[in-house]
């Protein structure tokens, strides 16, 4: 009796100390709005970040050596996306090994500092989230971080009318506390993504009533952002979602009335004097404009062959080219590629000066860990999320609202980029979700 209470003890111990460390990484952008915060966090936060990665590679360690037990090829099957996960990072570190600039596959640039180091980190934040075995502390920090992105627009709006000038340090309503608009799009996009499944899945009418209204708030700025990725692959995750409510028979009404939001706030959204949507004019619908502009792209891509005149390449800001020519780079080592943020030089190569990324996860992967690195983390995501619409429960409010934030991202890292101070959520994220799916296996 002492021993199951010792261990009960132990456990709740143990979830404290996970929600506070993942309480830390969600808090991260709140502070880094404060202008006394920013110049050390700019120094310190991908520091605290891999100490926090550290502890969590510590209790995966833990975790698996404790649940390693009888029936080992089940539980060896049961942890299978982890196993490829870490030949993921085998091959990365055999390809920082043998890359172009070794320090810079380590330790990154001093921008993204998204180096193998800042991999490690990632690992070490899903392993907590994984580790993080009490619901009810999992639901706090999803409503943490939905507080915490309204916070962030809250701060931004004060500003923006000339207040506390000295105390917040960003004014623009694009980029918020981040330092790119497409890096404050994935986290709004993740913020929206997660106030509406906790719309669709909550059963108290207050709080549903509470999370229908922080979805068309955050959708609103979402859409402000102009990041047209985040926006796409949104709505796609909204009608995914939606066919699988056909398919279960549930939650349709609720699938219905998050999409027409989506259409409402996208019909009525336009640029305004205050916001700096670049290469807008104003009082121009956003939503519009972005695909009046895909339309474009698309007839200039379609038109490439009879007309090779006609910059198809600059199709998706430039993406097109920037995909095409990471192709290019993927080809000339197809196996090892050029570890983490080798690409910079290869693209000043080819004329391209201020890119270092291909903006697509498929084709990062294989330049940075070759085919065989893009082939092992690639096989551990599809297994999570298809063991997760596999055994999706329309009344799990973790699982559902975690499996759809993931796929959401996963289609957003199409058109975008990692980055230590956003990737982090979606490896928390992930890491909730994949234990929801060994929970409800079990």
């Amino acid at each position: 009796m002492k021993k199951e209470k010792f261990i009960k003890n132990i456990e709740i111990l143990k979830d404290i100390l996970i929600f506070i460390l993942l309480l830390i990484c969600i808090f991260f952008p709140i502070i880094r709005q404060f202008t006394y915060n920013l110049i050390f966090l700019l120094n310190y936060e991908c520091t605290i970040l891999k100490y926090i990665g550290l502890i969590g590679i510590i209790a995966l360690i833990l975790f698996i050596g404790i649940n390693y037990k009888e029936n080992k090829k089940k539980y060896l099957l049961e942890i299978l996306p982890i196993i490829l996960f870490t030949m993921f990072m085998l091959w990365t570190l055999i390809s920082c090994l043998f890359s172009p600039d070794r320090h810079t596959s380590f330790f990154g640039t001093d921008m993204r500092k998204d180096g193998y180091f800042t991999y490690i980190a990632y690992a070490g934040v899903f392993s907590l989230a994984l580790c993080l075995t009490n619901n009810g502390l999992k639901k706090i920090l999803l409503n943490t971080f939905i507080i915490t992105a309204i916070s962030t627009i809250i701060l931004i709006e004060i500003r923006s009318h000339e207040l506390l000038e000295s105390i917040i340090w960003t004014k623009d309503i694009t980029k918020g506390p981040f330092f790119n608009s497409n890096h404050y799009g994935y986290y709004l996009m993740i913020a929206v993504t997660i106030a509406s499944f906790l719309f669709i899945t909550e059963k108290n009418k207050i709080l549903k009533i509470i999370y229908l209204f922080s979805y068309a708030f955050l959708m609103y700025y979402l859409i402000i952002n102009n990041t047209f990725g985040c926006y796409l692959a949104l709505f796609f995750t909204l009608l995914i979602f939606f066919i699988v409510a056909l398919v279960k028979k549930e939650k349709r009404i609720l699938s219905i009335i998050t999409i027409g939001i989506f259409v409402v706030i996208s019909i009525f959204t336009q640029t305004a004097k205050n916001i700096n949507t670049a290469g807008m004019e104003k009082n121009k619908n956003i939503a519009s404009e972005n695909i009046k502009q895909l339309s474009t792209d698309i007839n200039k891509i379609t038109e490439a062959k009879t007309n090779p005149d006609n910059e198809y390449q600059s199709a998706g800001s430039g993406r097109l080219e920037l995909w095409i020519n990471g192709i290019k780079f993927f080809t000339e080592r197809p196996i090892l590629g050029y570890g983490p943020e080798n690409l910079e030089v290869k693209y000043k190569d080819v004329g391209i000066l201020q890119e270092d990324r291909p903006h697509n996860l498929i084709i990062q992967l294989l330049t940075t860990s070759g085919i065989p690195g893009c082939v092992f983390y690639l096989l551990a995501l599809g297994i999570i999320i298809i063991r997760g619409l596999k055994n999706i429960d329309m009344n799990n409010m973790v699982l559902v609202t975690c499996l759809f934030t993931v796929i959401v991202y996963i289609g957003s890292s199409m058109f975008g980029n990692s980055m230590y101070y956003t990737s982090p959520y979606f490896y928390i994220i992930l890491g909730f979700l994949m234990k929801e799916i060994i929970k409800v296996k079990k």
